[in-house]
């Protein structure tokens, strides 16, 4: 088995793979009289459901949702794993190593988020809740801290929370939460481009990895190709 900080490689046995379709949501139709609108909310997911064999014989389940495993029931394959998750396989020696998980993840900072973050009420519910949360992003082989945000935010509610004092109002306080938006949106869009670049990094260090497990997949073919 090979090791990092963050991740380990190893060769597995696809022992099983299932493949099911989930739908859900709802299609609702409102109006009066000729002016119906409809929403429709339904999206479907498909999950393989695939049993792993270690090499001490332990089998695991892991569900991939919208993933594919380009690999035949009983094919030994080399897979990196993060946190017990998938995050990366390859098939053969000279194969693509095949994204999984994490390393396929983007994050983004939409308008959508910077409006929750300027509306008053939910940008101090949000701001509040950036505090608590634990970010970090992959370097060098290690899952690095980033507190930016939570100092920020701090300091955004401190700010907004004076000038409600101040103005003796409303308008200090929706004012100061539309401008306390800037700055955490800001921080969070810094946080995403580290965390997007690690992935990167991540992959390409999978990579290195699976260099050094090679020779079991070329041992597994030359058994093969001497029972054929």
């Amino acid at each position: 088995m090979t090791n990092s900080p963050v991740f380990k490689c190893l060769p597995v046995i696809v022992r099983d793979k299932v493949v099911s379709s989930h739908t859900s949501g709802s299609v609702t139709a409102t109006g009066q009289g000729r002016n119906i609108s409809v929403s429709n909310t339904v999206s479907t997911n498909v999950i393989l459901d695939v049993v792993l064999e270690f090499p001490d014989g332990d089998l695991l389940p892991i569900k991939l949702i919208n993933e594919s495993l380009h690999a035949p029931i009983g094919q030994k394959i080399l897979m990196a794993f993060k946190g017990g998750e998938p995050i990366a396989y390859q098939v053969t020696p000279m194969g693509k190593v095949y994204p999984l998980g994490y390393t396929t993840n983007v994050s983004e900072f939409t308008l959508k988020d910077f409006g929750y973050l300027a509306c008053f009420g939910s940008g101090t519910f949000f701001s509040g809740a950036m505090i608590f949360m634990d970010e970090s992003y992959y370097r060098n082989g290690e899952m690095k801290p980033y507190s930016a945000t939570k100092v920020v935010s701090a300091l955004c509610l401190a700010g907004v929370g004076l000038a409600t004092y101040v103005t003796k109002g409303w308008l200090g306080y929706i004012g100061g939460t539309a401008v306390a938006s800037f700055p955490i949106m800001i921080s969070c869009m810094i946080h995403n481009s580290k965390e997007n670049a690690g992935r990167k990094e991540m992959l390409q260090d999978v990579a290195k990895k699976f260099e050094g497990l090679k020779s079991v997949l070329q041992l597994e073919g030359a058994v093969v190709e001497g029972r054929g």
